[in-house]
């Protein structure tokens, strides 16, 4: 497959080259800059392709109850016994709620995901039976991290990882420590991931010192961190993933952006990854988190120089390397999973032009083991 005529964000910087790619059997095989002079080509019409996005953390459950006491603290909406639990439970309107959010993540152009699954192992079926129901045309790349269903007491058994990708730690304060460690080692021994909410909520430096000692493989929120604990992660190399448009529909904070994005290398020593988290407070639009990270960095820290391109990397392929997803960084050699927007009018950045002008009705098609129109 050809696809030419194209302005084409390449590689881990985002480069912006104007030429063609050629897909052989999934993978990009050649990008090149000017025109592909064959009859049997796609003419993307000077469209602007990109990684197509990862959606890096959330909670798809909470599909069910879009907005549910919007005006209730964070703990009494999703924390322990917190109104979202009332919602969730198992039945056909959850069902139809999982797979309305994951049609409308196909089509703001997310090709991958990972929820954290509350229910034990009833809940990780029902988001896989969502995943694979007939006639759904299921594109997206689902990495599920799991918990047991009696979290807190530390005698729930670790037999979910069996059914998921590792396991998403609702918090530290909610597991018996003995525990954790217990399934951190399984994990580890299983090959999956272990990750955890951290600082979402003020914690204190015993929880801190808890973190650092199971090292998981990233660490969602980080909303009260501050910097000493940010760059202690950062020194670590434990990924992180960001929720900054969840965190301030909760009312919850904002994170130390500028600590988080100093001497930012697209991935090369420390993984950024963004997500959308509780569908109950937050749409499932990549876009719309790209674009309130971006314009909240700036106007806080009166920074011209921060680029579009940094929150792109985090919102595409840096999140799949997360996740240990092949990357999606459009490469020679990498997988060819990206999207392709419609060509703007009078535009001179096409990172910033997707950035905070494009809509997801701007996606012209997508590219994932197929091409198919949007």
């Amino acid at each position: 497959v050809v696809i030419d005529n194209a302005v084409i964000l390449c590689g881990r910087e985002l480069e912006a080259v104007r030429g063609h790619i050629v897909v052989k059997h999934g993978i990009i095989e050649k990008i090149s800059d000017g025109s592909y002079n064959y009859a049997d080509r796609i003419d993307a019409k000077r469209g602007i392709i990109l990684p197509a996005f990862t959606n890096t953390h959330m909670h798809i459950a909470d599909s069910v109850a879009k907005d549910a006491f919007a005006y209730e603290t964070l703990e009494k909406r999703v924390g322990r016994d917190g109104a979202k639990f009332r919602f969730i439970k198992y039945g056909k309107k959850l069902r139809h709620a999982i797979a309305d959010s994951l049609k409308s993540m196909q089509k703001s152009g997310i090709s991958s995901f990972c929820d954290f699954r509350e229910g034990g192992v009833e809940g990780i079926r029902i988001l896989k039976e969502a995943l694979s129901a007939p006639g759904s045309e299921n594109y997206l790349n689902a990495i599920i991290l799991g918990r047991p269903s009696e979290s807190g007491s530390g005698e729930a058994e670790l037999s979910f990882l069996e059914h998921c990708n590792g396991f998403g730690v609702a918090s530290l304060s909610r597991y018996n420590f003995d525990f954790l460690k217990k399934a951190r080692k399984e994990a580890l021994r299983k090959k999956k991931l272990f990750a955890l909410h951290f600082f979402e909520k003020e914690e204190s430096r015993e929880n801190a010192e808890k973190f650092f000692e199971l090292k998981p493989d990233f660490a969602v929120h980080l909303t009260n961190a501050g910097e000493e604990i940010i760059n202690e992660i950062k020194r670590k190399k434990i990924g992180i993933v960001l929720c900054v448009r969840a965190n301030a529909s909760f009312g919850a904070g904002i994170p130390e952006l500028k600590t988080i994005f100093s001497d930012f290398d697209f991935g090369k020593r420390v993984k950024i990854a963004i997500g959308t988290d509780n569908v109950m407070a937050n749409s499932v639009n990549m876009l719309r988190e790209c674009e309130f990270i971006f314009k909240l960095y700036r106007g806080i820290y009166k920074e011209h120089a921060f680029r579009a391109e940094n929150i792109l990397a985090c919102a595409t392929f840096l999140g799949r390397e997360l996740l240990n997803l092949r990357s999606n960084a459009i490469e020679e050699g990498n997988e060819a999973d990206f999207i392709c927007f419609r060509k703007g009018k009078y535009i001179y950045d096409p990172a910033l032009y997707i950035l905070h002008r494009a809509e997801t009705g701007d996606i012209k098609f997508k590219f994932n083991k197929t091409l198919r129109k949007v």
